[in-house]
């Protein structure tokens, strides 16, 4: 929680505790003072006292010491375009060197032992996800894919969900690709959990942002010297 969030969170308790010590005050003021109200009086302010010095430390450690795993850092826009011209490179020209490699899902090997490979699709009209297949000059009979993880940007925030829920089956020579119901347990929006004064100071205006979003990509590497059989009208990209 930032420090804006711990302060606005605080204000109803203080206020509470205020009224509190003022009627007290109050009560004071109008009515005989005996020793009981005194004390009462005396105890009340304390604890305000004791609640102020909490709040103040509890804000100091926050700011000291934050919580990483609620830190979501604004891309430049130098990354975003990156990130994009990265993720385009790879579904026009099959090159996949300047993915990052933390958005790999899952990667296999799988070897082929008949020289033949197919790639099909539980799906009689369209792919779950961009494939694409980079025929390669290998002498081994052994084929590579990468799961890349969809790009969901918005503004200059990277949403990471696990929305991917693509299903990927190898059944003896054949590469089987569905989709399954997504689980959105998970979802991270933790990029929309940021106070509006540092939103005011990270945007500078409050209008509609960005969204961008990008499928799944099934990287597939295959050696020329296996024989493949897909449909093309699966296929986002092929380099023979």
């Amino acid at each position: 929680m930032s420090i804006v969030a711990i302060i606005i969170s605080s204000l109803i308790p203080i206020l509470i505790i205020v009224s509190i010590v003022f009627a007290i005050l109050r009560f004071n003021s109008t009515n005989v003072k005996t020793r009981k109200t005194k004390l009462s009086s005396n105890v009340s302010i304390r604890l305000l006292m004791i609640y102020v010095i909490v709040l103040l430390a509890s804000t100091v450690w926050a700011w000291a010491f934050p919580v990483s795993s609620e830190i979501v850092t604004a891309l430049s826009s130098k990354e975003v375009n990156e990130k994009k011209q990265d993720y385009l490179r790879l579904l026009t020209t099959g090159n996949g060197k300047g993915m990052d490699d933390s958005s790999i899902i899952k990667e296999w090997l799988h070897p082929i032992n008949e020289g033949v490979f197919k790639i099909t699709s539980k799906s009689s009209e369209e792919m779950p996800l961009n494939l694409v297949i980079k025929r390669t000059d290998d002498n081994e009979s052994v084929v590579k894919a990468s799961l890349y993880q969809s790009m969901v940007l918005y503004n200059q925030f990277e949403i990471q969900t696990n929305l991917d829920q693509v299903n990927i089956e190898w059944q003896n020579d054949t590469l089987e690709i569905g989709n399954q119901s997504p689980e959105i347990t998970n979802l991270n929006l933790k990029f929309f959990d940021y106070e509006p004064i540092t939103q005011k100071i990270m945007k500078g205006d409050f209008g509609y942002g960005e969204f961008s979003q990008n499928s799944p990509v099934l990287y597939v590497e295959v050696p020329k010297s296996i024989i493949l059989y897909v449909d093309q009208k699966f296929v986002t990209y092929i380099s023979e």
